[in-house]
């Protein structure tokens, strides 16, 4: 028997591209005595936010993974990332706000975290596993939008 494919009328947006543009990796020596103390962050970011007058919404992510000591400046590992995007609105007259943030917290996001698994084994350190989603990211340049 044929399966049938579920019927939506809800409009999605389109995906037209989505490239790593550049990679920061750091790897500092390991403070043995510090190290059960490090510290976690990540960081989320959206810029160069535009729209294009065929609908499409142009922009940037740019996401980090850090490791820092207590009351150290400097990362001590870190691996940053900028991917370059580009999605097709399922509206004629999109946020492109929101278009990139809810594009950038699930497809974008999910290519950093996969970097960062493997970076993570490749380089051998105790980065935790990011989680589903970021809790929050920010818009830079909001003027442009």
């Amino acid at each position: 028997m044929a399966k049938r494919k579920p019927q939506s009328d809800a409009k999605r947006h389109r995906v037209i591209g989505l490239s790593l543009m550049d990679v920061d990796i750091k790897q500092s020596a390991i403070d043995d005595e510090k190290e059960p103390n490090s510290e976690f962050q990540y960081d989320a970011e959206v810029d160069d936010l535009e729209i294009m007058d065929t609908g499409i919404v142009v922009f940037s992510c740019i996401f980090a993974l850090r490791k820092t000591y207590p009351n150290q400046t400097d990362d001590v590992t870190h691996i940053r990332a900028k991917y370059l995007c580009g999605v097709r609105a399922a509206s004629p007259k999109p946020d492109p706000r929101e278009v990139a943030v809810e594009f950038a917290a699930t497809t974008v996001w999910s290519s950093f975290s996969s970097l960062c698994a493997i970076a993570t084994q490749q380089m051998g350190t105790s980065f935790p596993i990011l989680p589903p989603a970021p809790d929050a990211i920010d818009i830079l340049q909001q003027d442009k939008a």
